[in-house]
C-alpha cells in the first residue's frame, strides 16, 4: 500500500497531494477501510484554498446563500457517516476503485490540456488542483451529494473550467466573471415540489421543534409558495391536517390591528400560517408577534 501511495503522490502538484493525504487521515479517522471521492470532496471543501467552495458559490451566483456551503459540507458528512467501519482498520485506508479512477481521470486530463506534456512519461504529468476536483465531481457518489445540497456537478465543473481557460495574470480574480450560461445551469425551478413540500409539512407537524436544516432540489422560496397554495386550496383536508388554518400574507399590507385581531381568533380555533417577506422590517413584526403570545419553532 505504501508502494502505491508513494507511487499515485508523484502523479499530484503539492497542492494535490496535500488534500489526498487529507482525505486518508479522515478515513483513518472515521476507521473506513477505504479512502473515497466523498472523503476527497469533503477535504476539498474544507480546504485553505476555497477553490471549490469558491466554485460552487459561482456556480449559481444568482440564487447563493451563505448556508448553501453550509449545507453542502453537511450532507458530505452525512454521506461519509453512512460508509461502513472496517473490523481491521490500517493505517492508511487505500484508496479505492473509484477513486483511483477520479485519479486516473484528472492525469489524462491534465496531459490532454498541456501539449507540452502529451511526450513525457505518465508519472512526469503533475495533476494540479483544479483537475483533481473536477475528475472527484465527475464521480457518480459525489455528484448525488451535490444534488442533495441543491449544487450541480455539471455548473461548478463549468465555473472551474472557466476560470482554468482565464489567462494567468487573471488568477487573482477567479471566478470573477463566470459566462451567464454557467449560472443558469443550476436548476430548474419547474422540478416537482412534492418531495420538498410533503418534507416541510412533516417538520411542522413536529410536537417537538428542532429547527431543522432542510436541504432540497429545489428554491426555498417555490417550496414556501408550492406549500401555501395547497394550503389555502385546502389540498390537505384529505389528510386531516391544516383543517381550520388561515394563510395572511404580509405582502398585502394588512395593519397590525388587524393582524392581531385575526390571530387572536385562529389561534383559538386552528393556526396560522404567516407568509412573511424577509426584511429589514422582520425585527418589528417578529417582536410584535411575539408579544401577541406567537412562538417560532
Amino acid at each position: 500500500m505504501r508502494a502505491g501511495l508513494s507511487t499515485i503522490e508523484q502523479t499530484l502538484t503539492a497542492e494535490a497531494s496535500g488534500v489526498l493525504g487529507q482525505s486518508i487521515a479522515e478515513a483513518r479517522r472515521r476507521n473506513h477501510g477505504q479512502t473515497t471521492p466523498l472523503h476527497v470532496a469533503a477535504a476539498l471543501l474544507s480546504s485553505a484554498s476555497g477553490y471549490l467552495r469558491q466554485a460552487c458559490i459561482q456556480s449559481h451566483q444568482n440564487s447563493s446563500h451563505p448556508l448553501q456551503c453550509r449545507a453542502l459540507e453537511l450532507c458530505f458528512s452525512v454521506a461519509l457517516e453512512r460508509l461502513p467501519t472496517a473490523q481491521n482498520p490500517t493505517s492508511e485506508p487505500p484508496v479505492s476503485n473509484a477513486l483511483m479512477a477520479a485519479l486516473k481521470r484528472a492525469q489524462a486530463h491534465q496531459r490532454r490540456g498541456c501539449p507540452e506534456q502529451q511526450q513525457q512519461p505518465l508519472l512526469a504529468v503533475k495533476v494540479e488542483l483544479d483537475q483533481l476536483i473536477i475528475s472527484i465531481l465527475d464521480d457518480p457518489s459525489v455528484s448525488r451529494v451535490m444534488r442533495e445540497a441543491s449544487f450541480s456537478s455539471p455548473a461548478v465543473k463549468a465555473a472551474i473550467e472557466h476560470s482554468v481557460n482565464t489567462s494567468a495574470s487573471a488568477a487573482p480574480r477567479l471566478f470573477a466573471n463566470p459566462p451567464l450560461m454557467n449560472r443558469n445551469v443550476y436548476l430548474n425551478p419547474r422540478l416537482p415540489l412534492g418531495d420538498e413540500v410533503t418534507k416541510v409539512v412533516g417538520i411542522m407537524r413536529r410536537a417537538v421543534k428542532r429547527n431543522p436544516i432542510l436541504v432540497g432540489d429545489s428554491e426555498p422560496e417555490a417550496v414556501v409558495r408550492e406549500l401555501l397554495r395547497k394550503i389555502e386550496s385546502k389540498e390537505f383536508e384529505s389528510e386531516g391536517i391544516f383543517k381550520n388554518v388561515s394563510v395572511i400574507s404580509m405582502e398585502k399590507g394588512i395593519s397590525m390591528d388587524e393582524l392581531g385581531g385575526v390571530i387572536e381568533s385562529r389561534i383559538r380555533n386552528g393556526g396560522v400560517v404567516l407568509d412573511l417577506v424577509i426584511s429589514n422590517g422582520w425585527q418589528r413584526w417578529g417582536s410584535w408577534l411575539q408579544d401577541l403570545g406567537v412562538s417560532f419553532g
